[in-house]
């Protein structure tokens, strides 16, 4: 009978099409269960080759996967470190990591051994990245305690002003300030950040790297367009008290001079506190008096 079997046919492909599906989904489970099992086991052979067949016909199972696997090679580095390996071996199994997925954890770890050999532009660069991380929900389901983020918030920070180029903030895939430009990461508000914009010896003239951090937080300011905000001055403490109050505050109004000729519209506020409030560093690696003294003379973003 045609008309029967014109209506039967396209039943049959649907039944065809959600078969197929349920096979799938199966199959995507059973990658998952396959996945775990191996990572149970530290078994990384078996978990690379699971996350290879659920690529993609699994994304989501893909996903479960790679961040197993970034998880299995972080522990492996771990416990390179716990077993006193060379820092270079250390390094190249954190890289490994970075190859399935930028896992904060393994950021941070590269960003400390780089402030520790005195990189802190590398530093800078790799706490920056651990930040982004954890600023993404897909990346990082779960949310470190906020004293982790501030920790390597303050540690970011530490490398930038150390870092004898400056070091521009990161930008996400839309564009968006991320990194140490962030207004929030997460749960944890940043509502004060340490510029490093430098200015010649005595003087309230940018020097080429503080020209450089100007024109990124006139950048940034501009894409947030939120407000408004208060640049602090401060000093070094080599000096009159007084006089250096007054430095800092010129130094304040330089910056926010600047952003007006960048067409910034926010409220700001200036202040100079002179030498009163030194930069107090996350590293307790030795420093040189020039390298305190570089930290301390810098202007701080405060978010009203």
């Amino acid at each position: 009978m045609p008309g029967l079997r014109a209506k039967i046919a396209p039943l049959l492909a649907v039944l065809l099409i959600l078969s197929g599906s349920v096979g799938i989904a199966q199959t995507c489970a059973d990658l998952e269960s396959q996945g775990r099992a191996a990572f149970a086991e530290g078994d990384e052979a078996s978990l690379t080759a699971a996350l290879a067949d659920a690529s993609r016909p699994c994304p989501a199972q893909a996903s479960v996967l790679r961040q197993l696997l970034a998880g299995l090679r972080f522990n492996q580095a771990l416990a390179l470190h716990q077993a006193g390996a060379p820092v270079a071996e250390q390094e190249q199994a954190l890289h490994r990591v970075l190859e399935v997925m930028p896992l904060w954890q393994a950021h941070a770890a590269l960003g400390d051994m780089a402030a520790a050999r005195g990189e802190h532009g590398e530093a800078t660069r790799q706490y920056q990245d651990a930040l982004d991380a954890i600023a993404s929900p897909s990346l990082t389901p779960t949310e470190p305690p906020d004293e982790v983020i501030a920790r390597i918030f303050s540690q970011a920070q530490t490398s930038r002003l150390l870092a004898p180029d400056y070091v521009p903030t990161t930008r996400n895939t839309r564009g968006e300030p991320g990194g140490l430009a962030a207004p929030a990461i997460r749960s944890f508000g940043v509502t004060r950040v340490a510029l490093p914009i430098q200015f010649h010896f005595d003087s309230n003239e940018f020097t080429e790297a503080g020209a450089a951090a100007a024109a990124d937080l006139a950048d940034y300011l501009r894409v947030q367009g939120d407000g408004p905000i208060t640049l602090i001055g401060h000093a070094d403490p080599v000096g009159n008290a007084e006089y250096n109050r007054r430095l800092s505050l010129r130094r304040a109004e330089a910056v926010r001079d600047y952003l007006a000729t960048q067409g910034l519209t926010v409220p700001i506020r200036v202040e100079g506190r002179g030498h009163d409030e030194p930069f107090q560093p996350a590293t307790e690696a030795e420093l040189t008096r020039d390298q305190i003294h570089q930290m301390h003379r810098r202007v701080e973003l405060n978010r009203d």
